[in-house]
């Protein structure tokens, strides 16, 4: 999906010898500052579509990824869907690294207007971070902020809520500058609960 802002680009990966019948639903105009893959497709055994998301929130505007949420949560009215990306706010149960040290114009884009957040609307939808939720007693590894900023782990995986048995594994994939400011994230899923 080409994203209309900064070249970054989003894209969802499917496995055609599981999933079939992709159709793509993409988002691009507001409120997605950079835009949002989406596909359905057909999974043997399931009968309704599973729905997949790739999202690249706002990095400047807490508003906007604020918007960008609520416009992500259309897709909690009930059908199946596995979301993740690079939501650029900090997880929701996670403790908020300290940013005294920063300029203000990088402290401005991690303020919470009118106390919301990204992660506050995702979870009030019913969107559960996989992540918190198989390891919610111990904390959770950043996945970007190592250099100039504060560590944080902005980049998350999402499941709706007729979903949320079914995360078996999350893993955080080791930091590497040359390849990316980010850390890459896994995750593994077991369907069979719902077919």
């Amino acid at each position: 999906m080409l994203a209309p802002r900064h070249g970054c680009h989003v894209v969802v990966w499917i496995n055609g010898e599981r999933l079939h019948d992709p159709y793509e639903h993409h988002e691009t105009a507001h409120p997605f500052w950079h835009a949002q893959a989406r596909v359905s497709v057909a999974m043997e055994g399931l009968d309704e579509r599973l729905w997949l998301f790739g999202a690249h929130f706002s990095p400047f505007v807490p508003r906007i990824r604020v918007d960008e949420a609520y416009a992500t949560s259309d897709l909690a009215d009930g059908r199946l869907v596995i979301g993740g990306g690079d939501f650029n706010d900090d997880a929701l149960l996670d403790p908020m690294p300290d940013r005294s040290w920063m300029p203000a114009y990088k402290r401005m884009r991690h303020m919470r207007p009118g106390g919301e957040s990204a992660a506050s609307v995702l979870n009030a939808a019913q969107f559960l971070d996989v992540a918190a939720a198989l390891f919610p007693d111990v904390p959770r590894e950043p996945t970007a902020g190592f250099e100039h900023e504060a560590p944080l782990r902005c980049d998350r995986q999402y499941v709706c809520h007729r979903l949320r048995e079914t995360p078996r594994a999350y893993a955080r994939l080791p930091y590497d500058p040359a390849l990316s400011d980010h850390c890459g994230i896994h995750a593994r899923y077991d369907l069979s609960a719902v077919l």
